[in-house]
C-alpha cells in the first residue's frame, strides 16, 4: 500500500516534470511574466506621471502667484509716489490731495491657487511671508478705497492726515514685504519709510523731513 502511494507521487512527479518541459507550458509561463510585468510598468508609469504632473501644476501655480506678488509690489510703488507727493503738498502748500479714482488690486492667484499649494511649501518662512504680503494688500486696498471716497471739504485736514499716514504704512509694509519675499531685501524695521523712499528714488519737503528724524 505504502509502495502504491510512493508510485503514485513518483509518477505525478514525472508528470510534472514533463509538464514543464514542453514548450507550450513555457509559452504560458512567459506570458504570465509578461503580462504581470506590463500591469506593473503600467501602474507605475502612471504614479510617475502624476506625481510629474501634480508638480509641474504647482510649480505653475507657484510661479502664477509670484507673478502677482511682483505686480502687487509695482502698484504699491505707485501708490506710495502718489502718497508721498501728497505729503509734500501738504507740508509746502497745506493743500489736500487724495485718489481721485482707485482701482482694486486682484488676488486672483492667490485665492485660487494657494490653498493647493500651501502644504507643499517647505520653507515655513516662505509661508508666512506670502500670508502676511496678502494680509497687507488686502488692507492696503481697503484702506485705499476708503481714502479715495475721502470727502476733502467737510472731512478736515487732520482727519485727512490720519487716513493719509494709515493708507501709506499700509502701502509701505506691502512693498517691503513683498520686495523682501522677491529680492531678498533687507530694512531696519517693518515701518522703513526712508529705505523705501530711497529705492523709489523720491525727493521733495517730506522725505528731508525723514532723514532729519534719522
Amino acid at each position: 500500500m505504502q509502495n502504491d502511494s510512493i508510485l503514485n507521487i513518483a509518477n505525478m512527479l514525472d508528470g510534472i516534470k514533463t509538464l514543464l518541459a514542453t514548450p507550450e507550458f513555457m509559452k504560458i509561463v512567459i506570458q504570465g511574466c509578461f503580462t504581470v510585468f506590463g500591469v506593473f510598468l503600467g501602474v507605475l508609469l502612471t504614479m510617475v506621471k502624476e506625481v510629474v504632473v501634480n508638480r509641474y501644476r504647482r510649480n505653475s501655480y507657484k510661479l502664477c502667484i509670484d507673478s502677482e506678488i511682483e505686480i502687487l509690489m509695482k502698484e504699491a510703488a505707485e501708490s506710495l509716489r502718489f502718497l508721498f507727493k501728497s505729503q509734500d503738498h501738504i507740508i509746502q502748500y497745506n493743500r489736500i490731495d487724495h485718489f481721485k479714482s482707485y482701482a482694486s488690486m486682484s488676488f486672483i492667484c492667490f485665492d485660487k491657487f494657494f490653498p493647493d499649494i500651501a502644504r507643499y511649501l517647505n520653507d515655513a518662512g516662505k509661508f508666512r511671508m506670502i500670508t502676511k504680503i496678502y494680509s497687507s494688500a488686502r488692507a492696503a486696498d481697503c484702506s485705499a478705497i476708503d481714502f479715495a471716497k475721502f470727502d476733502s471739504v467737510n472731512g478736515g485736514r487732520e482727519e485727512f492726515v490720519r487716513e493719509l499716514d494709515l493708507i501709506m504704512s499700509n502701502f509701505i509694509h506691502l512693498y517691503q514685504q513683498s520686495d523682501s519675499y522677491l529680492n531678498n531685501s533687507t530694512y531696519e524695521n517693518e515701518l522703513d519709510i526712508y529705505t523705501v523712499c530711497n529705492k523709489l528714488k523720491v525727493q521733495g519737503p517730506f522725505f528731508d523731513k525723514i532723514k532729519m528724524t534719522r
